[in-house]
């Protein structure tokens, strides 16, 4: 089974945060994104193993592209169980 690396520089600008491919410089996603309902971090903490986490009205909040997308999220429940967890607009 191939295994998918990918490098992504992340970039904060007043209330935007953008991440770009850092192999061609593509913008691969801006936040926020009204038209997905997503709003931004306040803050970035620290980047660990392909997530962002940050904080987002005094909350915390994990980044990851590859769990999330308009329509869903994907985190684990107490019980490590995955649960797809709807995006409320």
């Amino acid at each position: 089974m191939p295994v998918r690396r990918a490098s992504v520089l992340v970039c904060t600008n007043g209330e935007r945060v953008t991440g770009y491919d850092a192999k061609t410089a593509q913008q691969l996603w801006t936040l926020p994104d009204q038209a997905a309902n997503r709003v931004a971090p306040s803050s970035i903490t620290v980047a660990w193993h392909g997530a962002l986490y940050g904080k987002v009205g005094g909350g915390p909040i994990v980044l990851d592209p590859f769990w999330v997308s308009r329509y869903a999220g994907i985190a684990v429940d107490k019980n490590g169980t995955p649960k797809a967890y709807p995006v409320n607009k």
